[in-house]
């Protein structure tokens, strides 16, 4: 029978806390790409299409400009919304690897990169889409956008001041 000291208990216990806040910030990461916001909270539904909507009048995009990038949009979102779901079940696994009686470092680790790879996925997704919508705007509506919202974040004490957009 092997002695175990109480240091090198704690240095298990450490490591195995570790890996988990490290696969829950991870999860916690990807699940902010959900196409309803995180976890499902959020400006979704409705009020993003609103807040899209409010955001094309102020910069007087057409009619066939808001048209193309309503279907880029919507077609981001059906492709994201399987890898958000993805998420979702890797967040049940990671729960039933951190209650077994002994800790599978290398299960933990195999999710993990799981985990980074569907939110890599997710995220250059949503950056195709963003670009692809942007494209369809004129530079000056783009740089109208962005004005705008830089001045929405000094207004609301957060995010899209100088240097942070």
């Amino acid at each position: 029978m092997e002695h175990v000291t109480g240091r090198s208990r704690r240095r298990t216990y450490l490591w195995g806390g570790l890996a988990a806040l490290l696969i829950l910030a991870a999860l916690a990461t990807a699940a902010a790409v959900r196409a309803d916001g995180f976890r499902g909270h959020g400006m979704g539904g409705a009020f993003r299409g609103m807040m899209l909507e409010r955001a094309l009048k102020s910069v007087e995009a057409s009619d066939d400009q808001r048209q193309q990038i309503w279907t880029i949009l919507d077609a981001a979102r059906a492709e994201i919304r399987p890898m958000a779901s993805a998420l979702d079940d890797r967040r049940g696994r990671l729960a039933d690897l951190m209650a077994a009686p002994e800790l599978d470092r290398a299960a933990v680790e195999a999710l993990r990169q799981e985990v980074m790879a569907t939110a890599d996925a997710a995220s250059l997704r949503a950056s195709q889409a963003l670009l692809d919508a942007a494209e369809v705007l004129t530079p000056e509506q783009r740089a109208a956008l962005v004005a705008k919202r830089r001045d929405m974040g000094r207004e609301m004490g957060r995010g899209f001041g100088p240097g942070q957009f």
